[in-house]
């Protein structure tokens, strides 16, 4: 039940925060999350309560920027093809 305990996958480029500790087994990954990450979303749950519930909401925003991205590339084609024409 404990063969790779020590060995855990996909964790060949992690480190700990301070960018020199790597964190390959489960006693330093457990630490990791415990001292590193959890404390960097407690400190940024705020920002992220502000931007879930301001207006407009996110999710207005990936069709919007489709939106304008597809004017962007109409305007580019129209801009080649008479270009092309002359």
């Amino acid at each position: 039940m404990t063969d790779g305990r020590n060995n855990v996958p996909v964790t060949e480029n992690l480190t700990r925060f301070d960018g020199t500790t790597p964190v390959r087994d489960m006693v330093t990954l457990d630490a990791f999350f415990r001292e590193d990450v959890i404390p960097v979303l407690a400190e940024e749950r705020e920002y992220f309560d502000k931007l879930a519930n301001t207006w407009p909401p996110v999710t207005y925003f990936p069709p919007l920027l489709l939106v304008v991205g597809l004017l962007v590339d109409y305007g580019l084609l129209g801009m080649f093809v008479i270009s092309k024409k002359s």
